[in-house]
Formats: C-alpha cells, structure tokens, sequence
C-alpha cells in the first residue's frame, strides 16, 4: 500500500480512536439561535425560495436552509439589502388558522404579503417576503433573512382564530417588541391603518382583550414570546393579526380579493408613515408577561426537502485502489459510491471532534489521479458543504477528496 494512504490511514485511525473516548455531544442545527453573521442579503433561488447568505464564494453563496442547516447555492437573484421585509405568517404543513369556507390562513398570509410588497416597490421601497410560495419557514430563519438584509422595517402578516366575543368594530391586534419603542410606534401605527381600513366593512366583528398593540414576554427569562419578533433583535418588528378568520362572516369577507388588497393598503401606508413621520400610533395597551409556551415556528422536525437540487461528483480509481475500496464497502454492505460518501462524513466529524482544520496536502500526500474505474457520489445541497469545506481545506477537487476520504477509510477498515 502507497506510503501516502498508510499515513492518512493513521491519522485517521487515531481519529477514530478519539471519537470513541470523547463524550459526543453533536451540535444542534435546532437551537433556535440566529448566526451572527454579517448582513449578506439573501438568494432569492429559481424555485422562488428566500435563504439568507452566510457567505459569499467564488461558485456562488454558502445559505442557511429553513431548517438551520447550510448549503451551497449557485443560481437565483441575489438581493443585497431592502428596507422592508414581509413575513407571510405560517406556510406548509403550518396552516394557521382556517375558515369555515376553507380560506387558510398561510394562503391569505401570502396573497396580502405580495400585494403590501407590490405597493412598497412602487412608492420606490425596496421589499422582499420571507416566503414566496407555500413553504414552512422557521421563525429563526425569517428572522436571519430580515437582518441578512440589514432591514429598517420587519412586519409579520398573520390573521386571528379562537375568540367568539362580539364587537362593534374589527378586533385588530398588532405585537410589538417589549423592549423597542421604534416596534411599539410600529405597531401603533399599523392598528391604526388597518383598524380604519377595516371599519369600512359592514360585518359582525369579533375581537379579544388584546384588541389594539401589546407585547407578551416571556415569564422565564423576559424575552418576547412570539418568535418573529424576539429573534430579529434591533430591528423593529410587529406581527399584524388583521381580523378572525375562525368567524364566519369574517372569513368571507376575507376570502374578497378586494378586502385583501384594502388590507394590503392599510399596512403598506403604515409602514410609509413608520418610516416618514415620527408619529407614535395608538391603540398601546402595554406589555403582559406570560407562562405560555409557543411550539409553532420551531425547527423541531424540519426537513429541507424545498432543496432538492443534488450534485454528481466522479472519483475514478485504478485496479487497485478499486479493489480495496470495493472489499471495504461490501464489508459495510455499501457500494463504493456510497462508501466514498460515509467517508467523507466520517472526516469531517473526526477532525470536527479533535479540532484539527484541514490543511492543503503536500503533493507527496494526494491521491494518485486517474483510472479505469468509477464511483459517482450524489451530494444534497446541505450535505455537499461538508465536502465543499474539505476540499477547500486540502487544496483538492471535490473529487478528489471523495477518493482521499474513501482509501483512508478503506485503510482502517483493513486494520480491524
């Protein structure tokens, strides 16, 4: 065996055994913390998905996915900075609240989230929407997109279900930050838009005690309750529950494109007057402190399979190189293409644990290139930013690091 593959077999072998007296305790990808990074912009994708920059590099960005994972991303429209951000509340399997008449809320959400972003763009506003078509987006992850893009403005768009208390007027509530009066003026002037906007309507309302602006801390440890509005932290940010869809004669009003784009309007106006005049809005019934405990908009169980564009790397190998590789899969009950994958996870979670950073490779130290024989590894967008970071790291091709990881795998295998 090449001189090469036994020192790489070595050190990974004392990897290995270092993994195996460390108590492993794996970083959480749903910890629910926002990554302090820069403000990037975001990658608008072909698919119309909205994903944050974490970096940018030479074949494109690296992003965070919906479910805090990374991946690579080399098309799609790249916005670098605007000064509003439109969250469309609830998406995918979160549909929020529902109407008798079968209106969804996340639907709704989004038909009056591209209209307010229609009217901000053409009063010369740089928008962008968290969501663009029917996805679940993790409040975290909105609000990375809202610093991502250095926003001024944050607003949440979502509509009310539960209350059956009648009202003469709508039972608007808009949330604030505890903590900021710029997102309590925010949410004063947005209930006084949507609130007026709303009153032209000849309906039963129903409303709550929280009708007007409030914000709700958290009894544990003082931070907001809602998700939209703790993790965008300094920026201003309200969260609009325009009117109940769990009422039926305001569901149907709902469901009027007409009603939509009067409520569009109204929040659109409220935003100009946030960032135009220093008004201080109304409605403001302070901050309650609760024990409540929200689950929806968490990354718990969170599959990305909005990314589904994966990527072909070949390693080609020689008689063999192909032999050991082929005998070592087979022991695993692997093919070889499989193998060279579960390799390169297995390095990078090795070096991971024992700290060491990956190095450019001497040439004494690189795999041999070429050969008759080929396995073809298929890499999602998330998991390609481990081979991505290794092959940076070695000074490799991303095909050769396939085969750098794999015969060194294949050599301890050997040993047991």
């Amino acid at each position: 065996m090449r001189g090469w593959m036994r020192r790489f077999g070595a050190r990974l072998a004392v990897l290995a055994v270092l993994a195996s007296v460390l108590a492993v305790r794996p970083a959480s990808a749903h910890d629910a913390q926002v990554p302090d990074t820069p403000g990037l912009g975001v990658v608008i994708t072909d698919s119309g998905l909205v994903l944050p920059v974490r970096e940018a590099r030479d074949w494109g960005y690296l992003v965070g996915t919906p479910c805090g994972w990374e991946a690579e991303v080399a098309s799609g429209v790249h916005v670098a900075a605007a000064e509003v951000v439109i969250d469309p509340g609830h998406g995918g399997r979160e549909s929020g609240a529902v109407g008798v008449n079968g209106l969804a809320e996340k639907d709704l959400n989004l038909a009056v989230a591209k209209l307010v972003r229609d009217d901000l763009e053409e009063r010369g506003y740089r928008t962008v929407l968290t969501r663009t078509t029917d996805v679940r987006m993790p409040t975290v992850v909105r609000a990375e997109i809202a610093l991502a893009l250095s926003a001024e403005v944050f607003v949440s768009i979502h509509h009310n279900g539960g209350t059956t208390r009648r009202s003469p007027d709508p039972g608007t509530e808009v949330f604030h930050q505890s903590r900021s009066p710029e997102s309590r003026r925010l949410a004063g002037i947005l209930f006084e838009e949507v609130q007026s906007a709303l009153s032209q309507f000849d309906v039963a309302w129903v409303a709550s005690s929280n009708k007007g602006t409030r914000a709700f801390e958290r009894e544990r440890d003082g931070k907001d309750l809602f998700g939209v509005l703790r993790h965008p932290a300094g920026v201003p940010s309200a969260l609009s529950e325009a009117a109940y869809l769990s009422n039926p004669p305001e569901a149907r009003l709902l469901a009027d494109p007409t009603v939509q784009a009067v409520e569009a309007r109204a929040i659109a106006d409220g935003i100009v007057r946030y960032l135009t005049t220093d008004d201080p809005g109304s409605g403001h019934n302070g901050t309650t402190v609760t024990g409540r405990v929200l689950t929806t908009g968490s990354q718990h169980d969170c599959k990305d399979g909005v990314l589904d564009v994966n990527r072909l790397y070949t390693s080609r190998y020689n008689g063999q190189e192909w032999a050991w590789v082929s005998a070592a899969a087979a022991s695993l009950d692997e093919t070889p293409a499989q193998f060279q994958k579960i390799a390169v996870h297995l390095l990078a979670f090795l070096m991971g644990l024992s700290g060491e950073p990956a190095r450019p490779l001497k040439p004494s130290e690189r795999p041999p290139e070429g050969g008759a024989n080929e396995a073809v590894s298929e890499w999602s967008p998330s998991d390609l930013v481990l081979l991505a970071r290794l092959a940076e790291g070695f000074g490799l091709t991303r095909e050769q690091t396939q085969k750098y990881a794999a015969l060194g795998f294949a050599y301890v295998l050997s040993l047991a």
